[in-house]
């Protein structure tokens, strides 16, 4: 068996689960319609369904629970006055978003009054209890809690002074179990009451007045679902921790650090196995079988034991010597593995392999510093990861953490460390770049302006990963014509008129967003015309392009390429040239660097014949009659004549 796919398997984004209750208000003033006839109530409960179906796309893994309170009705584990729990905490799935579909796409206020009703005989307090008991009961192990308030409601329940004193220990008990919560107003303008902004400042664990901030304030009750759904995916990957690890700076010395993953490929939900039959999940198990081997035969004209190997079962020479004994299965801990070294391949047991994989201690090794000039952004081998001092870091591991940080961007340096993100991965090497050095070279000067003797918060480091040696290859590129400078200003205009702000986190896929659509369709049972269309944003806006342009374009075009070019007109096919041709042409346009660079490397066996060939005849060697091998001995032959 060869594991070599699996140590040099990236490190895979598993940290943890995120735990998300959404507590909606159902009292009469989330009920009250506005010029355009929606409410407030039914946008959230869109907003719901549209966040279940983001945490199903980016992380199926996390739970969900809507709750409303103010209801009449009541309806939950903890007997709870007007409190009803629509979906529990649980990964959503189809029965969760059959609900909230069917109560928006055929809502009614009379309807839900005649379901739930609505009360005002409610304490907040019980409401924040039930969040906090389904939050802590839950046994699956969350990474973080979080509730979301949905209201336009300035007071909540019973406005005295023991429903107020309730909700305050609530709060206090909810930033004690490090449950954070955030506030979504539902109703444009709104002004905090004393009361909800004690609960906020309570659970924030701040000494400042809470006010709503301006990401979570709507102009309009269609802004409610993008809120909702923008709160839901803060937790997402981005924020999330993927390895913690020791920054070893020398000897004894090292600082806690955290890896953040900035960027990640999107992609769709995994195949299933499923019987033809009733269309049930297949599960494979796999066994190692080794080839029966008979008992010794002694042989007395030899005078020796011998050891005949039998056929695996089940094949033709088998089933003649009628023998019935099945193939031993063999434990995965017997089997040996290889493991790929430079250009040999090493064979160990399962003792030394695991031996191999614990030799190699997790984390940052710092190995030295190089200027930022050497680096070149062909040695960025994959997405750059992040690195920030941890959360729980020991006294004054931050502070040498920043130190390092701020003198790394003084000298404008790189550091070069080894990586290892986990047990049995293969060390990488990378830069560690220091982030925002620009912003803070203003804040270090400020403080040293008022003789403050305080480091500025470092913003991090991004590790850039390196290749190794057999990844890059020297290639010999022909010379490039150069652009004038009239060719030069044409398209600077054009980029001026063309520039917009872009982010690849703000368009969707088309193609994973049309393969979502299509298994959102089957699994809610949805007809042709109901499913979701799907709007490719990639597909650039040629109007606008046009309306903006003008005749800048006509200009780059006259510019760039000659008088008489019809970009129109029908390509020409070139004529095929003949053996004679082709051969004088790859002598003339033969590049002897592209040959160089694999004689140096010892790659000439990974050029094509015909480039051998043409190099050959370059040299004035001889090459008809002779095979590819004799070719490459002879190329690097002649390399040390």
């Amino acid at each position: 068996m060869n594991d070599s796919s699996d140590t040099e398997e990236e490190v895979s984004f598993k940290a943890g689960r995120d735990g998300i209750i959404i507590l909606i208000d159902a009292t009469e003033p989330m009920f009250a319609e506005d010029a355009s006839g929606s409410c407030a109530f039914k946008e959230c409960i869109i907003a719901c369904d549209q966040a279940m179906m983001h945490k199903i796309k980016f992380s199926p893994s996390d739970l969900m629970a809507v709750v409303f309170f103010g209801t009449e009705k009541t309806c939950n584990d903890g007997n709870r006055s007007h409190v009803s729990v629509l979906n529990g905490l649980q990964r959503p799935c189809i029965e969760s978003l059959n609900k909230l579909r069917t109560m928006h796409q055929s809502f009614s206020s009379d309807l839900f009054k005649e379901n739930y009703g609505h009360s005002n005989d409610y304490l907040f307090g019980d409401v924040l209890w039930l969040a906090q008991s389904m939050l802590t009961k839950c046994i699956t192990k969350l990474a973080s809690s979080r509730i979301i308030l949905l209201s336009c409601c300035e007071m909540f329940g019973k406005d005295d002074n023991y429903s107020q004193r309730h909700a305050n220990v609530r709060a206090n008990d909810l930033k004690g179990n490090a449950i954070s919560m955030e506030f979504i107003p539902c109703v444009p303008g709104y002004i905090p009451s004393d009361f909800i902004s004690t609960i906020m400042q309570i659970v924030g664990d701040s000494n400042d007045p809470w006010t709503v901030p301006r990401s979570l304030a709507i102009d309009q009750l269609e802004d409610i679902p993008n809120i909702v759904v923008s709160v839901v995916g803060s937790q997402d990957q981005r924020s999330r921790v993927i390895a913690h690890l020791d920054f070893r700076i020398g000897d004894n010395v090292s600082v806690p650090v955290e890896v953040y993953n900035l960027i990640r490929e999107e992609g769709g939900p995994k195949k299933e196995k499923l019987y033809k039959v009733t269309n049930e999940r297949i599960t494979s198990k796999v066994v190692h079988q080794v080839q029966g081997v008979q008992p010794a035969v002694f042989d007395e004209e030899a005078g020796d034991v011998s050891f005949s190997e039998s056929p695996v079962i089940g094949t033709p020479a088998m089933a003649a010597m009628g023998v019935e004994e099945e193939p031993k299965t063999v434990q995965k801990v017997d089997l040996d593995k290889t493991v790929d070294a430079g250009e040999e391949t090493a064979r160990l047991s399962m003792v030394e392999y695991d031996a191999l994989q614990k030799f190699i201690d997790t984390g940052l090794v710092l190995l030295g510093f190089v200027p930022l000039d050497l680096l070149r952004i062909t040695h960025h081998h994959s997405p750059a990861s992040f690195v920030y001092p941890s959360r729980s870091s020991t006294s004054g591991s931050r502070d040498l953490f920043a130190a390092l940080w701020h003198r790394m961007g003084v000298k404008e340096v790189a550091a070069i460390c080894s990586y290892t993100a986990r047990k049995g991965m293969r060390p990488r090497f990378g830069a560690l770049v220091p982030s925002g050095l620009e912003k803070d070279k203003e804040v270090y000067e400020y403080y040293r302006k008022h003789h403050i003797n305080a480091m500025p918060d470092p913003q991090g480091f991004h590790i850039f990963m390196f290749p190794y040696n057999d990844n890059i290859s020297h290639l010999g590129l022909p010379g490039r014509p150069s652009a004038s400078s009239d060719q030069v200003a044409a398209a600077v205009l054009v980029l001026k008129k063309l520039r917009s702000p872009f982010h690849p986190s703000q368009i969707p896929n088309p193609a994973n967003e049309t393969r979502w659509a299509a298994i959102e369709a089957l699994a809610l049972e949805l007809d042709r015309d109901s499913i979701r269309p799907v709007i490719d944003e990639i597909m650039p806006d040629y109007e606008v392009i046009d309306e903006r342009l003008g005749g800048l374009a006509k200009a780059f075009t006259r510019s760039v390429y000659p008088a008489d070019y019809d970009p129109s007109a029908p390509v020409k096919k070139a004529r095929a040239p003949t053996k004679r041709a082709l051969v004088k042409t790859e002598m003339d346009e033969l590049d002897l660097d592209l040959v160089e660079a694999a004689m140096k490397n010892r790659k000439v066996h990974t050029l094509k014949m015909d480039l051998l060939k043409a190099y050959m005849r370059s040299k004035g060697l001889p090459v008809a009659g002779k095979k590819k091998q004799e070719l490459v001995d002879e190329i690097y032959g002649f390399k040390y004549l």
